[in-house]
């Protein structure tokens, strides 16, 4: 691990093989820079983070298979798709169907095989071109759809899921949608890895994600690989309005991170975490009016200033 950490640019005073102050350090400093939670703490979601900021494009080929491909190199192939104007999907580093039809697009344009297989020849072509475009052609179909929702909140659905510690709220939040007719789905499991597909399956427009218990309370959204979500940012900023207003919940921080529940749900999807289960408690009915308010606005969105 710290031979890894060293690779990566990290620098590691300890013994080779001791876990002390400055690993835990650069433990800590690797996990802000890849939006994780930060521990100092080698956790499973760091573990595989780190292995995947080993690689680069070109180190290996990169294609469709199941479990899915994970890494920079990955994530470094869907922004340079996406600069060209070929939606790959948001850049999260996984080597998905929609990562995959964009690169067999791109071979066709540019009269390579179209095997969507990333190797020698593709690269090659995507280093030639690469550039056309500042902005990742993802993020603008996204902006795009937010100004088009044309929705009222009785036509959205919403998922509502949480690690099994916050049913009461959960509950609450649900009941308050169900009034305004939006088709609510609460899913409950302690392992963020059962929570993910099922509520992909779900094929709703958006997740809330409830927690507690962290250090500071904070509203998040993905945001990854230089890529930030732009629905995701969106509904966190009119969240944290309408939280303010209705619950007197002061200085909510809005931060962007690449942890399970966001990197890999579908939809946009905001975790809104509060560091007491007091305020959960003598909260909850607020918090449901600021959920409804903030969807309200979102679905008839009208541009922040």
């Amino acid at each position: 691990m710290q031979l890894r950490l060293v690779k990566l640019g990290h620098v590691i005073d300890d013994l080779e093989g001791h876990f002390g102050p400055s690993t835990a350090r650069s433990i800590g400093r690797f996990q802000g820079l890849r939006g994780l939670r930060v521990t100092a703490k080698v956790d499973r979601a760091t573990w595989d983070s780190i292995v995947e900021a080993s690689y680069r494009l070109g180190d290996r080929l990169l294609y469709l298979k199941s479990p899915m491909t994970r890494g920079d190199d990955v994530a470094e192939l869907q922004a340079r798709l996406g600069s060209i104007g070929f939606d790959p999907g948001r850049v999260d580093g996984i080597f998905g169907e929609r990562t995959s039809a964009a690169l067999k697009d791109f071979q066709e344009n540019v009269d390579l095989p179209t095997d969507g297989i990333c190797g020698k020849e593709t690269i090659a072509e995507l280093l030639r071109v690469f550039g056309r475009s500042p902005e990742h052609v993802h993020g603008v179909r996204e902006r795009e759809s937010l100004r088009n929702l044309s929705k009222t909140i009785g036509d959205t659905a919403i998922a509502i899921s949480h690690f099994g510690d916050l049913e009461p709220a959960a509950e609450t939040i649900s009941q308050r949608l169900k009034q305004q007719n939006v088709h609510v789905h609460v899913i409950s499991d302690p392992d963020p890895s059962i929570v993910v597909p099922l509520v992909n399956r779900l094929a709703v427009d958006l997740t809330l994600h409830l927690e507690m218990g962290q250090p500071d309370s904070f509203i998040a959204y993905y945001s990854g690989y230089s890529y930030v979500s732009p629905r995701g940012k969106t509904l966190s900023q009119l969240l944290a309005t309408e939280i303010e207003k209705k619950a007197q919940i002061r200085d909510l921080e809005q931060v962007g991170l690449a942890i399970q529940i966001l990197r890999e749900t579908k939809m946009p999807t905001v975790i809104i975490s509060f560091k007491s289960p007091t305020i959960w408690v003598k909260e909850a009915p607020h918090i449901a009016d600021a959920v409804v308010g903030a969807v309200n606005h979102y679905v008839n969105w009208v541009e922040i200033a």
